[in-house]
């Protein structure tokens, strides 16, 4: 079931980056990709420096629209996603 959910999340993270060049101007299309959210699906998790609220994750995201393609949602995301890239 994961390999699902992974494959749908890459598919609408690339058709947001493709639409967001597409209507770059006219509409403001972001994509979100966050890592670990306390929610349902991770049992709510205990927030720490890898999870983060759902309302923290919003915030970001609003606070990005409108200047970016694409965000982690959130500077502890941002910063994980840098170091996963980093590694080889």
């Amino acid at each position: 079931m994961h390999n699902i959910y992974s494959a749908s999340k890459a598919y609408v993270d690339f058709l947001s980056r493709a639409l967001s060049y597409e209507y770059e101007k006219s509409i403001d299309i972001i994509s979100l990709r966050p890592s670990e959210v306390s929610t349902p699906m991770t049992y709510h998790k205990k927030v720490d420096l890898m999870t983060i609220l759902p309302k923290d994750c919003a915030r970001g995201l609003l606070n990005d629209l409108g200047h970016e393609r694409e965000t982690n949602g959130h500077w502890s995301h941002s910063l994980q996603s840098a170091l996963y890239h980093s590694i080889p």
